[in-house]
């Protein structure tokens, strides 16, 4: 739809080019309806509500543009980290279920071949670190799928969550990302943040942005009031550069591509980490399987 408009096509042409409902939409215009209003009605997506809020603000044109900007840049970061942890996790499901699969089918046959000696501790210590691991990573993950479905449980979260070294970080290049792209907009830095305090579905954006506005308009200083925001430490110190060189939108765009490196890099070596104790716990169950197959052949030897 952005390219159609970049050619200088119409409305009406538009809408006719891209939407298979267009009748309905040019009625609804005909019917005095403003088409972000049609365009966003009903639309559960993240990039139409960014559209519906901005649009208010700039022209429609604008406003594609920038949400297009905004909901690309801040699901490159989400999809980078889900991306990165699933073969951890499959490797970790993997070794828990391999590790239940020998305690229960495979040990109770050959007990008969341990001499009521407790050879199988090894094994027994490896399924109660797995299984706690386990229900810890449930848990994990039904709390991340919580915070993502429930904005409220979102909302009432962030503020402990932000105690968190690597959730400040990627909380604050979220912001980044998103004040960034509405300042090069061509928008005042008042109302970027008015933008960003409408935004109540973007919560970890909308969490500063309404704090920030709300104090701007209390007659406080951007300056000061940056200062007491829990940011990520390198953010303020772009931040105040940015202030001073009156181009904050080429240095936030430096500071969120440079903490976007540094978040993978925590990323990958949270990464590097779980497949490390995952390989670890599947070479320790090999070898307790191979000192199980050998059993037997200890009893033969005894005889």
């Amino acid at each position: 739809m952005k390219l159609l408009l970049d050619q200088g096509l119409d409305t009406k042409t538009v809408i006719q080019l891209c939407f298979k409902e267009q009748d309905k939409i040019i009625t609804r215009l005909k019917n005095g309806e403003v088409l972000i209003d049609i365009l966003c009605d009903g639309q559960t997506l993240k990039l139409f509500k960014i559209l519906h809020v901005l649009a208010k603000h700039m022209s429609f044109k604008q406003a594609l543009t920038c949400a297009e900007r905004i909901d690309n840049s801040s699901n490159t970061i989400s999809y980078h980290f889900f991306k990165k942890i699933a073969y951890p996790i499959f490797i970790f499901c993997f070794a828990y279920f391999m590790i239940l699969f020998f305690s229960r089918s495979i040990i109770p046959s050959m007990m008969v071949y341990s001499n009521g000696e407790n050879s199988f501790l090894l094994l027994d210590l490896l399924e109660i670190l797995f299984t706690l691991l386990f229900i810890c990573m449930v848990v994990l993950l039904v709390l991340m799928f919580v915070y993502v479905k429930v904005p409220v449980f979102k909302e009432k979260i962030i503020p402990y969550l932000l105690k968190n070294k690597i959730y400040q970080l990627y909380v604050t290049i979220q912001f980044s990302i998103v004040l960034e792209s509405l300042l090069a907009s061509n928008l005042t830095s008042k109302s970027c943040f008015q933008i960003l305090s409408e935004m109540n579905y973007f919560k970890e954006v909308h969490y500063f942005g309404s704090r920030i506005y709300l104090e701007l308009l209390e007659g406080k200083r951007l300056e000061t009031i940056i200062n007491t925001i829990p940011f990520d430490k390198t953010f303020l110190v772009f931040f105040k550069i940015g202030m001073k060189s009156a181009d904050l939108v080429t240095i936030l765009k430096v500071y969120y591509e440079q903490a976007i490196k540094s978040f993978k890099t925590i990323v990958n070596k949270l990464i590097v980490t779980m497949q490390v104790f995952s390989y670890s716990c599947v070479g320790i169950l090999v070898l307790v399987v191979y000192q199980i197959m050998l059993l037997p052949l200890n009893m033969l030897n005894t005889i």
